[in-house]
């Protein structure tokens, strides 16, 4: 059937579809530039279980689905979370390709994260990694771009409070970390990008149970790991032998 895994997302009865039919895996697999029109129609459905799976397509797609990312990004205010973190997901493929205009749907979505909900928490820890991504010029232009002064306003004094010298990457991390939703996500970022460029070259601490913390610190890591094996693949060499040494010892000590 043509285009039949995107005439099967269009099945609300998951129960109806083809018996052991992957519709999400047959598209990636199979993918052609000629389906990005049936995925558009999936994400200009009205019925939300059709856009959120048509979301769920374009993140799975990465770079892919970068022609189509206007006709996603319109969707930023889906009311599904989970549509949103599968958006999210696709444009973190190609962060910074995006024009600032587009930039502003994406940072727009911070204001609908103030909520205690895990999966939100998830999409914050994508929206600070997004964000430190950018340039910041990029970031200043997005932000002058929102169409509410309201909210252009408080994303300006967001994006203002983030901007400090990291001396002290624990200190400040320990510091950002009592901020709000909003002034934490743009304060989380500029760590990650002060990783990004360099400025810092060790993660902070943090042993605590909340996932954005604990993904701003394990992205930091990350960061900092490929800047190393990059600009030094010996020291790289030599400090990945130092921790497995590290593990084999521990792994030696009595019980």
């Amino acid at each position: 059937m043509e285009n039949k895994p995107y005439k099967t997302l269009e099945i609300a009865d998951t129960d109806q579809w083809p018996s052991g039919y992957d519709p999400y895996g047959d598209a990636v697999e199979n993918f052609s530039s000629i389906d990005l029109k049936a995925l558009v129609r999936l994400l200009r459905s009205e019925e939300h279980f059709i856009s959120r799976r048509g979301l769920h397509l374009f993140g799975q797609l990465g770079g892919r689905a970068y022609p189509i990312v206007d006709e996603a990004l319109k969707l930023a205010d889906h009311p599904e979370m989970t549509a949103r973190n599968a958006l999210i997901d696709g444009i973190l493929c190609y962060t910074n390709k995006l024009e600032p205009i587009q930039v502003q749907q994406i940072l727009a979505m911070a204001d609908a994260l103030a909520v205690e909900d895990s999966l939100a928490a998830v999409v914050q820890s994508k929206l600070v990694a997004f964000i430190g991504a950018l340039k910041l010029d990029v970031v200043v232009e997005a932000i002058d771009n929102l169409p509410d002064k309201v909210q252009r306003l408080e994303h300006l004094a967001a994006y203002r409070s983030s901007l400090t010298t990291i001396a002290n990457v624990q200190h400040v991390f320990d510091e950002f970390r009592k901020y709000p939703p909003l002034q934490l996500i743009y304060s989380f970022a500029s760590i990650e990008r002060a990783a990004r460029e360099g400025t810092i070259n060790a993660a902070p601490i943090y042993t605590g149970a909340d996932f954005v913390s604990d993904s701003v610190v394990m992205n930091v890591k990350r960061i900092i790991d490929q800047n190393l094996r990059q600009k030094n693949p010996d020291e790289w060499r030599k400090q990945i032998l130092i921790k497995r040494r590290a593990r084999a010892d521990m792994s030696l000590e009595p019980k």
